[in-house]
């Protein structure tokens, strides 16, 4: 722990804080420097240096110091999750303030929390005139010979503007799927960014280069608890086993697997893990690996509890999702803009967009179940869509897959690159539906 603190006593403070004090400050348009700012960053370096050695070893303080505006900012930014919340609070966060510029689009890596299982990136991006919402695509990890970083998730969502829409901030959080060495340095780059400059415009893709170095933290937290829990339960007639559950600075991970043959891409609904004191930890992913042809085993990766001083925790959750044992397509009809099966799921074509060698689709849910659950779990778009393939089953390249907001509707999008325009039909596969079998359950972690 010395040495993290030492690291952090060590922090470099930007000369641009603007991201951390934009309630106090309102940014010029034309990026007008803030000199007054970079004058006091040698004074704000030590307040921040002797908050993080002093928040490591006082929890008094550590509230005391959320009082100031600065470090309540700094912690404001990660509240959307309750363990990197208390990762900041504890000192487990390194400056990097590195920026890429191209096209009139700036983006800046200014903070990143890791500890060998996540990388949380916290960013910005400005452009030089006001716009209503950005959106970053084909974002990568790379190391210096500019090999793509495997065996980890990648995910990352809306940007938040400030008041002139002229910069926004947003997070990207990278999941490692196994104990692999990171890097010492990696690259965070992109070579497409949306802009939508007004609500009722379209998209605009700007082709770029924007390509940002970022320093990996070269201690190893050893901060970890871990938990044999090995509880069997059946649900239906679906075997669910409940293994373990390991606990670090930033994720609890619970280890289940399923047994059966007549369902796949089973999943637990609405899984959380709640203390002796009522408070929530959220599930935000999970991965999964096959064992055999009857058994999947998954990781559901929560909020960390670690420094909650929790004593009791259990796993709650609500049912279980799945969907038949066999391979179900949607099937569209790309000449007439139709689909001509949906694959018994109630789902309804929205829209087509052909822009250069690129398709966008985009579709409605309709099934009643799906949409009740959306309700109910808040449960994003009903439907993961997986692979897609030409009428002559070749593989077509997906550039993402999301969903958005039609009022308060929800859809499902899709993007195939390199798209063929000769092509007649598309077929995409159906990972996972939130469709099963609800059962209350609960297991003790500790």
């Amino acid at each position: 722990m010395d040495n993290i603190k030492n690291d952090f006593e060590n922090i470099k403070i930007p000369d641009k804080l603007d991201y951390t004090i934009e309630n106090s400050l309102k940014r010029a348009r034309k990026r007008r420097r803030l000199n007054f700012i970079r004058n006091l960053s040698t004074a704000i370096a030590a307040v921040f240096a002797v908050f993080i050695l002093t928040v490591n070893t006082s929890s008094v303080f550590a509230q005391t110091m959320m009082k100031i505006p600065i470090i309540k900012n700094i912690v404001e930014l990660v509240k959307f999750d309750k363990g990197l919340e208390n990762a900041v609070k504890e000192g487990y966060i390194n400056a990097v303030d590195k920026s890429a510029e191209d096209k009139g689009i700036k983006v800046t890596v200014d903070n990143i929390i890791y500890d060998n299982k996540r990388l949380v990136i916290l960013y910005s991006i400005e452009t030089e005139k006001p716009c209503y919402d950005v959106y970053v695509r084909k974002l990568k990890l790379s190391d210096e010979k500019r090999k793509e970083i495997g065996g980890c998730t990648l995910s990352y969502g809306m940007l938040t503007p400030n008041d002139e829409h002229n910069l926004f901030k947003g997070n990207i959080d990278v999941h490692f799927m196994e104990n692999k060495q990171v890097p010492s340095i990696i690259y965070l780059s992109s070579d497409l960014i949306d802009i939508k400059y007004n609500d009722g415009d379209n998209y605009t893709g700007i082709e770029g280069n924007w390509r940002i170095e970022i320093k990996i933290p070269n201690y190893i937290c050893d901060q970890s608890n871990n938990y044999s829990i090995d509880k069997e339960i059946l649900i239906g007639d679906i075997k669910v086993k409940i293994k373990e559950a390991n606990i670090s600075l930033t994720t609890c991970e619970i280890g289940v697997s399923f047994k059966s043959n007549k369902y796949k891409s089973i999943s637990l609904v609405n899984a959380r893990i709640i203390d002796e004191k009522g408070t929530v930890y959220k599930n935000y992913l999970s991965t999964y690996s096959i064992i055999n042809e009857y058994e999947n085993n998954y990781n559901y990766i929560f909020e960390s509890p670690l420094f909650s001083k929790s004593k009791h925790l259990k796993l709650y959750f609500d049912g279980i999702y799945f969907i038949p044992n066999r391979d179900d397509y949607i099937v569209v009809d790309i000449k007439n803009n139709k689909i001509i099966d949906n694959a018994g799921y109630g789902i309804e074509l929205k829209y087509i967009n052909k822009e250069k060698n690129e398709l966008k689709l985009g579709f409605t849910i309709t099934d009643e179940e799906i949409l009740k659950n959306n309700k109910k779990y808040n449960y994003v778009g009903g439907i993961d869509f997986g692979d897609a393939y030409d009428e002559n089953g070749e593989k077509c390249g997906v550039a993402f897959r999301g969903f958005g907001m039609d009022g308060d509707k929800q859809y499902q999008d899709i993007s195939i690159e390199n798209f063929n325009p000769k092509t007649k039909l598309l077929k995409i596969k159906i990972e996972r539906a939130c469709k099963g079998i609800m059962q209350e359950v609960s297991v003790d972690i500790k």
